[in-house]
């Protein structure tokens, strides 16, 4: 993965911050000026704001505007390994020898020679195990001569006339400075200003303008601002950035990644991405060194997630990563108050209160974190009463795959993708390309309960987005899955069929508003399985539609029931009861006749019996059934039951039985032969079998 580094641009052609003609009429300035003495430029500008890729520009514009034949002499000096002010001059010399000696050869012998004398004089130290250039055994010959007596004033006098017949400028860029401590700025000023201010020399020092007065205000008391006025006669201040500059810069090069890094085109929320640039650019991103930060770390990012994240919430964290790392840590530690809804009972605005308090304490700009925090998680946005910042639904998160969709918020940190349940690429074909029967298929293939309350989740989150034809497929295929879903649970503890049960209902109401043709709901009523049709009953009428809506769904519904009822296993149906019940109450009597051939048959009888009963859990894990008598009573006794119960116990055991309704008639009778409330362990239940198989040998 290729990694935005953090250098200057070196060419006008680089620019994206259009500061080429800034750059290029600084260049004009200082070419234009015809005097020989010293002249220092300050470059002003913060951290970050492009003071090096500046300098660059006007260099190269100056090599642009410069006489062919006598092209400025430009020397980078910095000012960083030196460990006494006598070593910085020492350091700034041998810059200047190796510079003026590069580009004159022999014309420069004079120059050179009173620079060395001018070293010697100041105590400074010669390089004499040193290499200068092709110059290196004239000057240490010239060296070898000094005359130590000369004073100061004679042998500056002597240099600044011999700079003086030199026809180029020479053009010192000391960057970095507000980098150096304290005393290291103050030698640097002090080395332009009274040891190194030789004619045609002209220095350019980019800086942070405050960082450099505080430096300065420690030795001059206060004065640091005037003293540094005195030294730089002139004074650019870097144009300040605008934020749509930066923001069509990162705008520019996210949109690059996305492309280079997916084959799918990613669908953007304009919306959500407005609002996450106003809360997080304009909040977080001050220049373009910040906006290279960011980059890194969603190329990083995105590039292990691709199409499993939100790009939206992946770019604002990314920023919040690099700029505020304090409020990503805070972020992560607070999964449960910012995806779910939080149970502190206290109101907005003391519970906003004790979140600004909390993270000032951390050393959080609370403000800026809290219109953030907002926009990503709109549970927390309503906690906080910032509505006007908060974006988007818990369905909208699920269905956008955004960190303040639960399942996925670990994955935002981790990098770990096996923990996500269900690729997204299998979603989508789930969602809009796979046929009934591999919609069926998918369903009955995942074994991992959490991966199908996962599926169920993410169909839950889109039911106003299908169309009548797909939703209508896709509510089948989960119907007729509801035995693969039944009497399983997810590590978190939640039921399967709890979770279908509120999607389903979710996803027919959603169906039946859009008006659907009634081919499509007859095929649907008509396509379910045997075995699946009391769920569907369950499901269909708590659906709110129209009388006419609601008169073709029932009659519909009892013709499919009647035709069911024909199988011989229609009583192992999932709340086949509920569908007896509706039967019952829609059409009295052919659900009579139903009962009465019913009852001609024993084992018909007791598959019937089984039909009225319910699973239950409890805390301990312990698990069982009871029974409804309310809706078979009025039809058979307890007592014929428990008489058929005892005739029929070898057909029990054996293969007409399967072995949930072994377990439910066990369990019938034991509710009714012993001391039990109203409803039996299947614990309990498995020992009377076992009990029953040891009689029968």
């Amino acid at each position: 993965m290729e990694i935005n580094r953090d250098l200057p641009i070196k060419k006008c052609e680089e620019d994206l911050l259009e500061r080429g003609t800034f750059a290029e009429t600084l260049a004009k300035a200082i070419a234009s000026y015809y005097r020989n003495e010293s002249l220092v430029v300050g470059i002003f500008g913060e951290w970050g704001s492009g003071k090096t890729s500046i300098i660059n520009m006007i260099i190269e514009k100056l090599g642009e505007i410069s006489d062919e034949n006598k092209p400025s002499i430009v020397i980078r000096f910095s000012p960083w390994n030196y460990s006494s002010q006598n070593g910085l001059i020492n350091l700034f010399f041998k810059e200047l020898l190796l510079y003026i000696g590069k580009n004159e050869g022999q014309k420069s012998e004079k120059i050179i020679e009173w620079i060395l004398k001018y070293m010697s004089v100041l105590e400074c130290g010669v390089f004499e195990n040193s290499k200068v250039g092709k110059l290196s055994k004239a000057i240490h010959k010239i060296y070898n001569v000094f005359k130590k007596n000369q004073t100061l004033e004679d042998i500056k006098s002597n240099l600044i006339q011999e700079l003086n017949k030199y026809d180029r400028k020479i053009i010192v860029i000391i960057d970095d400075i507000d980098r150096l401590t304290k005393t290291q700025v103050q030698d640097v000023f002090q080395l332009v200003k009274q040891i190194g201010d030789l004619p045609n020399i002209i220095y350019f020092l980019p800086m942070d303008r405050e960082a450099v007065i505080s430096a300065l205000d420690k030795k001059h008391v206060g004065n640091g601002e005037k003293y540094l006025e005195k030294i730089v006669q002139i004074p650019f201040s870097i144009p300040e950035l605008d934020k749509e500059s930066l923001r069509n810069i990162l705008d520019t090069k996210v949109q690059k990644i996305i492309d280079d890094n997916s084959q799918e085109k990613q669908i953007i929320d304009l919306d959500y991405k407005e609002s996450i640039y106003y809360n997080c650019i304009s909040l977080y991103v001050k220049n373009l060194r910040d906006v290279n930060r960011v980059l890194n770390i969603f190329k990083f990012r995105y590039s292990i997630f691709k199409n499993e994240i939100c790009v939206e919430d992946i770019l604002a964290l990314s920023i919040v990563e690099a700029l505020d790392p304090r409020l990503f840590k805070w972020i992560y530690l607070n999964k449960s108050i910012l995806c779910l809804k939080d149970n502190d009972n206290r109101d907005t605005r003391e519970y906003r209160n004790s979140k600004i308090k909390e993270l000032n304490l951390k050393q959080i700009e609370a403000d800026r974190a809290l219109k953030l925090v907002s926009v990503l998680f709109p549970n927390f946005a309503v906690k906080v009463e910032y509505f006007y910042t908060g974006k988007g639904t818990w369905s909208e998160a699920r269905a956008k795959m955004r960190i303040a969709n639960l399942d996925r918020f670990e994955m935002y940190f981790t990098f770990d993708l096996q923990k996500l349940p269900i690729k997204h690429a299998e979603l989508i074909n789930f969602l809009s390309n796979y046929s009934y029967n591999e919609m069926h298929q998918f369903i009955q293939s995942k074994e991992n309960s959490d991966a199908l309350e996962y599926l169920i989740s993410e169909v839950n989150a889109r039911v106003e987005s299908l169309d009548s034809k797909r939703g209508f497929d896709i509510a089948k295929a989960f119907i007729n899955s509801g035995n693969h879903l039944d009497n399983k649970y997810t590590s978190r503890g939640v039921g399967l069929m709890m979770a279908l049960d509120i999607m389903l209902e979710n996803l027919l109401q959603a169906l039946i508003n859009l008006k659907p043709d009634h081919n499509l709901l007859s095929q649907l009523v008509f396509g379910i399985d045997h075995d699946c049709i009391g769920l569907f009953t369950s499901i269909i009428l708590r659906c709110s539609m129209s009388k006419e809506e609601e008169r073709i769904i029932k009659d519909k519904l009892i013709t499919r029931i009647e035709n069911v009822s024909e199988n011989v296993y229609i009583f192992e149906s999932i709340r086949f009861a509920i569908a007896l019940k509706f039967w019952k109450e829609e059409s009295p009597n052919s659900y009579q006749i139903f009962v009465n051939k019913v009852l001609e048959d024993d084992i018909k009888t007791l598959k019937f019996i089984c039909a009225f009963t319910s699973k239950w859990n409890s805390s301990n894990r312990e698990n069982g059934w009871y029974f409804y008598p309310e809706n078979f009573e009025n039809i058979i006794s307890v007592e014929k039951i428990l008489i058929k119960i005892e005739k029929l116990r070898n057909e029990i055991l054996g293969p007409s039985f399967s072995n949930k309704d072994k377990l439910k008639l066990a369990t019938f009778y034991l509710l009714y032969t012993s001391n039990f409330d109203d409803h039996v362990s299947e614990e309990n239940a498995l020992q009377l079998l076992e009990k029953w198989k040891k009689d029968v040998i």
